[in-house]
């Protein structure tokens, strides 16, 4: 299952909104000011900031941390459309620090959102699974220019022109009118002047651009849509004057354009002739109440030559880094409003020849860097502790990244020991646990969870006082569970051996796939059927197997096996007599699972600290049988340390020869007032000595 958050005011052409998710939070309260009055009654106020972080961010921010090379930075995303680029796969996690100097790249966390270059969707086990705009995993449903998820365009009309008008008169003068329920709406100009675009409702109130006072570009909520209004600085910048919204608007509009004596700025300018292109949909409903010539979708009078050109970037990396190489400059195509979108709607035959040019590099050699190392991996007795080590090479003047390890073996670099054993108190006999089994229990019902718990090896036995639990009373989950299926995929081949099949999954009121063992394996809807003719003999159909009954060692897998077949393109199920016995498929086989291990954890440590985070530890162990084994599954491992924390610590005032960390923004952190926050208080410890703790 997954989840994302939408905002309907900007939405792509043919896919839901899809924008990386924001968490947002509300930062510390700033100190009480001053009395506002020296006698009497007076106001004391005090402030704390909304602060927001998308989830990239909250990645990347895992280490800011962790030291390299003896130093911290402050990590931020670099997105895959930033000009430096470590990798062009959608769900590598990349980071850079706030100057540039440094960038690493890890894969991105589940629910990342993602975007390749036909769809946009959402990062599973380092994949970008799609997302269809009606919120399905896998789904590739798309909107049409009707705004119909998995819609034709069938269900709307295009009104589409061009307006030609040479001056005649000063002021406004009406271009068209946008009725009710226009959806897709565009004005554009076809080339530049200095007319200006306006937009009014039928009285005559100005919705920006009124009055011969130009408001400078930027969206406008009006009729129940947002309109985006754009407009180049200057005629000689690229760019073309335009209008656009999504719809559906909710009255009906004015396009205007303000032609004679314009104010832009204190600067008043005459203007001359224009040409404009109009266009936008409406439903067959609204076409009923509207008197509009129309034309089908797809065949208004818009060129793609006006919609969309070739734009030169800056040149591409040198190709060689830390030698002499070679520069290429590349061309990318951009739509009229300077968004680049995909090559495809550019004409190929125009696309700009790439100009080359000699570039060198500098001698670049790798190096380790490490980070600090981890708590000791047992509580008690002899154990290690681990850190990361990493290549790292410059590859550019600037682009510092994370290198293949072979790099710096290849250079005769010695690599430092990322393993050192620990040691702390003796270990007594202590008792360890495994995980609690599923509830025994039915939907609604009450029943018996279990887990297993024995004494550690040791001199003396465990306390039996001390003996947790084995068992304890738990509820059924809810009553909810239905099977559902999927659409049903292509036909695999002729009658007899054609196959078509879907997916069948056990799901709660949510929507939330759980496991199968919920739902009524009687209701089970088949998952294949046969296919290839619309009359076909009955012959031997066999579903999937099932999941092996035992969840580790030998067990035993089923399928059903059906005697089916198509009677006028129908299914039809025969009794068994119809196939023939012989060639049957087997209904069961023998299936194996790792070997029965099971894992066991001892009781948490005491927290590391006794203010603020700290960490408390477990160990966790893998046995099989009596004996300490290797067979655990590692994706069900219990976590061998979690945060903790005790109270809040008291607040100490800062080393007197602290100084602020140069990739801190002090100035702005004194200017949000910030320093009631641990983190700048740390960072920024010289700048917010003074207003935090002030001199006594």
């Amino acid at each position: 299952m997954f989840c994302f958050g939408q905002d309907s005011s900007e939405v792509s052409e043919g896919t839901i909104a899809w924008n990386e998710d924001i968490l947002k939070w509300w930062g510390e309260w700033s100190s009480w000011s001053t009395c506002s009055r020296t006698c009497g009654g007076g106001v004391m106020s005090r402030e704390r900031h909304c602060l927001q972080q998308s989830f990239k961010q909250q990645q990347c921010a895992i280490f800011n941390g962790k030291a390299f090379g003896k130093h911290y930075y402050h990590w931020i995303p670099l997105y895959p459309d930033d000009y430096i680029s470590i990798s062009n796969r959608p769900c590598d996690l990349q980071c850079t620090t706030k100057g540039g100097e440094r960038q690493l790249m890890v894969q991105a966390q589940d629910g990342t959102s993602c975007k390749d270059r036909m769809y946009q969707g959402v990062c599973i086990n380092g994949q970008c699974e799609p997302v269809g705009c009606d919120g399905s995993l896998h789904s590739f449903q798309m909107m049409d220019r009707c705004r119909v998820c998995g819609g034709n365009g069938s269900t709307c009309h295009r009104v589409s022109g061009s307006f030609r008008k040479g001056i005649s008169q000063l002021g406004y003068v009406l271009v068209t009118n946008i009725p009710v329920g226009a959806i897709d709406i565009l004005i554009i100009e076809r080339r530049k002047t200095e007319n200006i675009l306006a937009l009014a409702d039928e009285a005559g109130h100005f919705f920006f651009n009124g009055n011969s006072i130009v408001d400078p570009p930027q969206n406008f909520r009006v009729a129940g849509t947002v309109f985006k209004y754009r407009r180049p600085p200057n005629l000689h910048s690229e760019g073309l004057e335009y209008i656009i919204a999504q719809g559906p608007t909710n009255q009906s509009l004015n396009a205007m354009v303000c032609k004679g004596d314009v104010d832009r700025g204190g600067k008043r300018r005459n203007v001359h002739g224009l040409k404009l292109l109009l266009s936008w949909c409406l439903t067959l409903a609204s076409l009923l109440s509207n008197d509009f010539n129309v034309s089908p979708l797809g065949h208004d009078d818009i060129s793609r030559a006006d919609m969309y050109r070739w734009k030169v970037s800056a040149q591409a990396p040198c190709s060689s880094t830390c030698t002499s190489g070679i520069s290429a400059s590349y061309a990318m195509c951009v739509r009229y409003d300077g968004v680049e979108v995909e090559e495809a709607y550019c004409d190929a035959l125009t696309r700009p020849e790439p100009a080359y040019e000699l570039c060198t590099g500098r001698d670049c050699q790798p190096r380790w860097e490490t980070n600090r190392w981890s708590e000791c991996s047992r509580t008690c007795g002899e154990g290690h502790q681990a850190r990361t080590v990493r290549c790292w090479r410059m590859l550019a003047p600037g682009f510092d990244s994370s290198v293949y390890d072979e790099l710096c073996v290849a250079a005769g670099l010695a690599r430092p020991v990322e393993k050192k054993a620990c040691r702390n108190k003796a270990c007594g006999p202590q008792w360890e646990l495994s995980e609690w089994s599923e509830c025994s229990a039915r939907c609604g019902g009450q029943g018996t969870m279990r887990r297993e718990v024995r004494c550690s090896v040791g001199l003396s036995p465990c306390n039996e006082a001390m003996k947790p639990a084995s068992e304890k009373e738990c509820l059924g989950p809810p009553c909810d569970r239905q099977w559902t299926a999927s659409d049903w995929g292509p036909c695999s081949g002729a009658c007899g051996e054609g196959r078509m099949s879907r997916i069948i999954s056990c799901r709660n009121l949510e929507g939330k796939v759980i496991s199968g063992s919920q739902c009524d394996p009687t209701t089970k809807p088949l998952a294949v059927y046969p296919c290839g003719g619309w009359n076909c003999p009955a012959h031997w159909v066999e579903q999937g197997w099932e999941q092996c009954n035992a969840s580790c060692g030998r067990g035993v897998k089923v399928r059903r096996v059906l005697c089916a077949g198509l009677e006028n393109g129908v299914y039809r199920e025969y009794p068994e007599g119809h196939c023939d016995i012989s060639q049957k498929p087997e209904v069961q086989a023998p299936c194996f699972k790792r070997p029965c291990s099971i894992w066991f954890t001892t009781a948490w440590s005491q927290c590391s600290k006794t203010c603020g985070v700290g960490l408390r530890l477990r160990e966790v162990k893998c046995y099989q049988g009596e004996e300490l084994g290797q067979g655990c599954d590692p994706t069900s491992k219990p976590e061998a340390k979690q945060t903790c924390q005790i109270q809040p610590c008291p607040t100490e005032l800062p080393d007197e020869d602290c100084e602020d960390k140069a990739t801190a923004n002090c100035a702005l952190v004194l200017k949000v007032k910030l320093c009631t926050h641990w983190y700048y208080r740390k960072a920024c410890c010289g700048a917010c000595r003074n207003l935090v703790f002030p001199p006594h």
